[in-house]
């Protein structure tokens, strides 16, 4: 998967260290920083006003109060969390909402490998509930995330899709070629063959991702602002983030 260091978020990581319990400002800051982290829409935001970043001012603030509410509440163990099949709903709802290319469908695999990217670069924030206090060897983390966990994922996985080449595939794809990765690296394993690896700057075009950006741009440029804001009530309710 390319990656750029750049794509680790360390001001996220940042955010959630500094975070206090009955502070709801701090945990607007870690909502603030989420939203901004870099993850490949920047040419969209730049070139026609489109991204996270871009949200109007009335609606961001509306936004990020509710999850930043949502997050305390979840934390005090007052609020619901979000599973990881609610990031899959509302990815697959966006595709078929902006007639966005099948390989821009996303599934449980997809969601959790990209979940689990994130808790590696980001151990604080997104480590926090993973693991039950009663989980037996051989059990999966937990498949609830806080609401800001799950935004977090959300926007990475869709970041991914927008311009990651390797995550650019339908999952029935994905699912082969990360069977097709774990059979070659056992065998390299099994006969010992050298994995010495070289690098090298190659620079390519990715027609998948001005595929995406034609769709995107043509679908948002049509709606009006009722149809917006009523989009992202849509995500807030399917992510199970109340009013």
């Amino acid at each position: 998967m390319t990656t750029p260091r750049y794509r680790v978020h360390a001001e996220v990581e940042e955010k959630a260290r500094l975070l206090q319990d009955n502070n709801q400002d701090t945990y607007r800051a870690l909502a603030d920083e989420i939203f901004k982290a870099p993850r490949g829409f920047e040419i969209l935001a730049v070139a026609h006003g489109i991204g996270p970043t871009e949200i109007p001012p009335s609606i961001d603030y509306v936004i990020k109060d509710r999850l930043s509410w949502a997050e305390m509440q979840y934390r005090r163990g007052l609020g619901k969390g979000v599973t990881e099949q609610s990031i899959v709903n509302f990815t697959n709802l966006l595709v078929e909402k902006f007639g966005l290319p099948d390989y821009v469908r996303t599934s449980p695999r997809q969601v959790r490998f990209m979940r689990m990217f994130l808790m590696l670069h980001n151990p604080i924030f997104m480590g926090q509930g993973a693991v039950r206090p009663d989980i037996q060897v051989g059990e999966s983390i937990n498949e609830e995330m806080s609401p800001l966990q799950a935004v977090h994922v959300l926007l990475e996985v869709l970041g991914h899709k927008f311009f990651d080449a390797d995550f650019q595939l339908t999952p029935e794809a994905w699912d082969r070629e990360q069977a097709s990765r774990a059979t070659h690296t056992r065998a390299t394993q099994t006969t010992g063959t050298d994995t010495k690896t070289t690098h090298q700057l190659v620079v390519s075009i990715n027609p998948k991702q001005s595929e995406i950006r034609s769709a995107l741009v043509r679908q948002v440029n049509s709606m009006n602002p009722a149809e917006a804001l009523s989009l992202i009530d849509k995500a807030l309710e399917v992510l199970g983030i109340e009013k």
